[in-house]
């Protein structure tokens, strides 16, 4: 049940609290790390994206973006944010550069907003003039707005070639997922200036493309691609167990709620069972549920032998998952950090190859070769 699910979320974060002693030195399979504290004291952190200068861009949930000097541990609060909608797991979500930030500026937010109907996801694009962001564009907002206030998604990737992708959750109205009228559940596809491609899969009732690029999703909060192949991999949050890592491709459908390895939090199985024809397997499936959130592929020489590797963040069983990903699938897995108690909302690779992690409970954690 959901109270039970909180319970074990308040028990991690009360761990994490006993687990705050840095630097620290920890054991992985490959090598010996050092856990190192750049920040403490954030409200939920949630995004991080870094700048040319090494320095970082860091949302709160809450509505904060903050300008982060790594080398110093200071941050500075920026300016000019969208007015956000701080409901439950909505609020100020992920911050990512556009591919041409050192020509364009363009940085990117992803957030929820309010009116009368209730709440949804929206993407803007911003300049940063010193600590103050420009009023900027609306690119995005999903539709509808409703009541709900769970599952916005919401991780922003670029593939480099003026596209950007990102997912939207079903907002606990998991029959949405399905439905191709309804921009919850699923993968989205848009120009980096908002333009909908004209290659995209799915046509709206006036023969126009939509920005959905996949459906049958029940909330991805880690989006990435894998470099060199192009390929495009997701980790979503199932219900009670099956959490999932998925390569995302055009216009498939990802089972949800048909389909799942999970149940519901109460017990009983959900949907039809966990395949059925014309609905795409995961990579690699996590029962019981780790809560994944951030992804990257390390691409990094401060760990060569974690470089190709698929890294997610873990919030419900804490730890860092290091997977090694072999054609379409998971072959291999290592629990980072286990037992630690820290709740990684996001994982970011630096400038200088070393691991960054945000932890629910308020740090920004640096993770380097001892």
């Amino acid at each position: 049940m959901r109270a039970v699910y909180a319970a074990a979320m308040a028990a991690a974060s009360a761990q994490a609290f006993a687990n705050n002693d840095f630097p620290q030195t920890i054991e992985t399979a490959e090598q010996s790390v050092v856990v190192e504290q750049v920040l403490s004291g954030l409200s939920i952190p949630w995004g991080i994206a870094f700048l040319p200068d090494g320095k970082a861009l860091l949302t709160e949930r809450a509505g904060t973006l903050s300008l982060v000097d790594i080398s110093a541990g200071t941050r500075q609060s920026v300016n000019g944010v969208p007015k956000v909608a701080a409901r439950n797991q909505g609020g100020l979500l992920d911050v990512q550069l556009a591919p041409g930030y050192g020509l364009d500026g363009w940085i990117y937010l992803c957030y929820s907003v309010e009116n009368d109907d209730g709440l949804t996801t929206r993407i803007s694009r911003h300049q940063l003039n010193d600590t103050t962001l420009d009023e900027g564009q609306v690119l995005f907002t999903a539709a509808p707005f409703m009541k709900t206030v769970h599952h916005f998604g919401c991780r922003l990737q670029f593939d480099g070639k003026g596209r950007l992708y990102f997912g939207i959750g079903d907002r606990q109205e998991r029959h949405m997922s399905q439905k191709l009228n309804s921009d919850n559940g699923k993968m989205h596809r848009i120009g980096e200036d908002g333009s909908i491609p004209e290659d995209n899969p799915f046509k709206d009732a006036e023969g126009k493309p939509t920005s959905i690029w996949s459906f049958g999703h029940r909330n991805p909060q880690g989006v990435v691609f894998q470099p060199d192949s192009d390929k495009l991999f997701i980790t979503e949050h199932g219900p009670r167990g099956g959490d999932e890592v998925n390569i995302i491709r055009k216009g498939q459908n990802y089972g949800w709620p048909v389909i799942t390895y999970g149940r519901e939090y109460h017990g009983p199985a959900i949907g039809e069972g966990t395949q059925k024809d014309g609905m795409l397997q995961p990579a690699y499936q996590w029962t019981p549920s780790i809560g994944p959130s951030g992804l990257i592929f390390y691409t990094g020489s401060a760990f060569p032998n974690w470089k190709g590797n698929l890294m997610a963040g873990g919030m419900a069983l804490s730890y860092l998952s290091r997977l090694t990903v072999n054609g379409d699938k998971v072959v291999e897995a290592e629990k980072l950090f286990e037992g630690k108690g820290w709740r990684i909302r996001d994982v970011e690779q630096g400038p200088d190859g070393n691991v960054y992690l945000l932890t629910d409970n308020g740090w920004l954690l640096r993770v380097r070769p001892s």
